[in-house]
């Protein structure tokens, strides 16, 4: 018989919970590029299978908060891996590490992960997610603190953004 550690990326799989998150937010991403509804309907099927009706749709009404809080707050785009990667990017782990920190009362590591995500005034984004939090340990879910790790993947390196309020130019070769 011999013995074969597994790949390293086998620490990185998400829980299928937080995978249920995890997906609700890239799903969002998908919503905010056409607006179209039947992407937050998908979300609600998902999340009405693990919990009721009515509680599932009070997570979708806070996580939405909290998708826009992290939008206009976050110094950088927030980036999302596809729908049903096993894995979290950076920005979701930071996320769900978030989420686990508002539910464990761990201010420190809800300061980490907000600095992770480049938030600096982070105050409604706390109420937001501890709401969040809240709803979704009503539901069975609950996360903790500091457990998740992004990929290395570090999608911030790039073209830099513009100040808020800038206008969006940029020059094109033709």
């Amino acid at each position: 018989m011999s013995v074969h550690p597994l790949p390293q990326v086998a620490g990185l799989l998400l829980p299928s919970d937080a995978m249920l998150v995890a997906d609700a937010f890239r799903r969002f991403e998908r919503f905010r590029s056409d607006y179209d509804s039947r992407h937050l309907n998908v979300v609600s099927r998902r999340l009405c299978a693990a919990m009721c009706p009515d509680l599932a749709d009070a997570v979708i009404s806070d996580a939405l908060l909290v998708d826009s809080e992290i939008r206009m707050r976050a110094k950088g785009p927030f980036v999302c891996f596809n729908e049903g990667a096993p894995t979290a990017s950076a920005d979701e782990a930071a996320l769900l590490n978030l989420i686990g920190a508002m539910q464990s009362a761990d201010y420190t590591a809800a300061a980490e992960a907000a600095i992770q995500l480049e938030i600096m005034q982070a105050r409604a984004l706390f109420s937001l997610v501890f709401r969040l939090g809240q709803r979704l340990m009503e539901a069975g879910i609950r996360f903790r603190p500091r457990s998740f790790r992004g990929t290395a993947v570090t999608a911030r390196v790039g073209e830099p953004r513009p100040p808020r309020g800038a206008p969006h130019l940029r020059i094109v070769d033709g």
